[in-house]
């Protein structure tokens, strides 16, 4: 049986100076079946986004409205 593989759901909008704490921290998890960072972002205007994908993050970005 594989192990599950675990989502991590970050809902992000100018998350730069989070995400700089965060992502590393997230790289050096070890989890069987590995897992994935989901991200949507609602119009940040900071390295927010190329930060996400740089740490291969799924990200869908919307409008800030939205």
């Amino acid at each position: 049986m594989n192990p599950p593989r675990v989502s991590i759901i970050l809902p992000t909008w100018n998350g730069e100076r989070d995400l700089a704490r965060l992502l590393p921290v997230l790289a050096k998890q070890e989890l069987a079946g590995g897992f994935e960072i989901r991200a949507v972002d609602s119009g940040s205007t900071d390295k927010t986004c190329a930060m996400l994908a740089s740490a291969g993050a799924s990200l869908v970005q919307i409008p800030h409205e939205q």
